[in-house]
């Protein structure tokens, strides 16, 4: 029976092997992953004489929840209940090689952040209104609302954490130009509405 050390590297745990050839098993390609896409990972077993052997498709792969396609490649979907920015997947690979056996596992960060960010809402609104705002983002092709999971700012006016835009108050004749803005992750969504003062305005 041979020895088996731990050894994390990028979140994920190989198993190192004190046989003759074999040196360490681990999974590769788990940086720039992104939600609502296929991804590919590798299955790499490095042995002492300096090879490198790709096992990926002899590798028992898994990835509990996320739908698979053929060895290594997984999709995830996005999580509204995960972090902002990014997150987290369970994935594993075992393989046999050289009568002995290899594990690799670990937590690979998926980004959470949309393609594109759309912000939706009027164009106007009277002096101390109240309007709605939606943010929607753009994940290869697909929209996701956003709304309640993001954070909401406006120059003038209050928005609340579900969209819901108050108006400043403006005198009678005026109108002022307000920008809101939405950010989720690394990206950010904008609009503007135009607030404009009405004749049962206090002055």
């Amino acid at each position: 029976m041979f020895k088996k050390i731990f050894l994390i590297s990028f979140l994920f745990l190989s198993f190192i092997a004190s046989s003759a050839n074999a040196a360490y098993f681990q999974i590769e390609n788990h940086l720039g992953i992104k939600c609502e896409r296929w991804h590919q990972f590798r299955a790499v077993l490095y042995l002492n004489n300096g090879a490198r052997i790709d096992l990926t498709n002899s590798a028992i792969w898994a990835s509990p929840g996320n739908e698979t396609r053929r060895p290594g490649e997984f999709y995830f979907e996005f999580n509204e209940n995960a972090r902002r920015q990014n997150d987290k997947k369970y994935v594993s690979a075992s393989v046999f090689y050289g009568g002995y056996q290899f594990r690799a596992a670990g937590y690979a960060n998926v980004s959470q952040t949309p393609d594109y960010m759309e912000v939706i809402g009027p164009s106007t609104s009277r002096s101390r209104g109240v309007v709605n705002f939606q943010a929607i983002g753009i994940y290869a092709g697909k929209r996701i609302e956003l709304t309640d999971l993001g954070d909401w700012s406006a120059d003038h006016g209050d928005i609340d954490d579900e969209g819901r835009y108050h108006a400043p108050s403006v005198t009678r004749g005026d109108s002022i130009e307000d920008e809101v803005k939405f950010k989720y992750g690394r990206r950010k969504g904008q609009a503007m509405i135009t607030v404009s003062g009405s004749a049962s305005n206090d002055e």
